[in-house]
């Protein structure tokens, strides 16, 4: 009889402990999908490009505080590619944040590392790498 009393505290230990991972699992997934997330860019992950672009494009979930937003560009050797400040196009929510180019990229593989914050103060950040083909 103690062995199965004992038994039925471990099960039912091990059930809670399973279901608080569970929550907290879940909060954290919900947790997320509220924060800023980035929805698109151009170029996309993974892009190979026929030729150098001239801006990098990024469409977030929500409208971010462009004076928090820093956006880094660097091809294989890891050598900084000289970029203009992050502007938006227009007033709407979902306009994208712009970032020029100063110079023409040569061909071959970059990254781009992004980072933002939205109202909220949550830091989002990510990045994305891409290849270039040709010439600009």
């Amino acid at each position: 009889m103690r062995f199965a009393a004992s038994v039925s505290r471990t099960l039912s230990g091990a059930l809670l402990g399973a279901c608080a991972i569970a929550t907290m699992t879940a909060g954290a997934t919900a947790s997320s999908r509220r924060h800023t997330q980035l929805v698109k860019s151009e170029p996309a992950t993974h892009d190979t490009l026929p030729a150098a672009p001239k801006v990098i494009r990024l469409w977030f979930s929500e409208r971010i505080e462009l004076k928090v937003t820093t956006v880094k560009l660097r091809d294989a050797a890891g050598h900084a590619q000289a970029l203009g400040t992050p502007a938006r196009t227009g007033a709407e929510k979902n306009a994208p944040v712009i970032v020029p180019i100063v110079k023409p990229l040569a061909p071959g593989a970059y990254a781009i590392a992004w980072s933002t914050a939205a109202t909220d103060g949550h830091l989002a950040k990510g990045t994305i790498d891409f290849l270039v083909k040709g010439a600009r």
